[in-house]
């Protein structure tokens, strides 16, 4: 089961690298309070399609078992996610990132700010 939709396995096969594809429809844009920041202009459909890389640890009849959990509540109401394979081989791995650093500013008293980026 794919949140409340049937998962079709057949064509997938335990260890596929498959990618779960969520797009961003105005009714999920609008059950997610239009991404949530009140200062900054709303999301718009199509713009915020979410795709997350898995690895297909079991199957059992229709129920397909992930490596890692989801991280986004994937609601058939507000958008039609899909499944797909992907060929591993045409993927770029062992990449690494060196000397990052990132920088928060925030734009009134920072002492005073408890309303930052957390």
């Amino acid at each position: 089961m794919f949140g409340n939709t049937t998962v079709y396995t057949s064509g997938f096969t335990v260890g596929d690298a498959i990618i779960i594809y969520h797009p961003s429809t105005q009714a999920w844009i609008t059950a997610v309070d239009n991404g949530g920041v009140a200062s900054a202009a709303p999301w718009t459909a199509g713009t915020i399609d979410i795709e997350m890389y898995k690895k297909i640890t079991a199957i059992h009849g229709n129920t397909i078992t992930i490596e890692s959990p989801i991280t986004n509540h994937l609601d058939l109401s507000l958008s039609q996610s899909f499944i797909y394979k992907v060929d591993k081989s045409t993927m770029k791995s062992l990449i690494g990132v060196e000397d990052l650093r990132i920088d928060i500013q925030n734009w009134i008293n920072e002492l005073d700010d408890e309303d930052h980026a957390w």
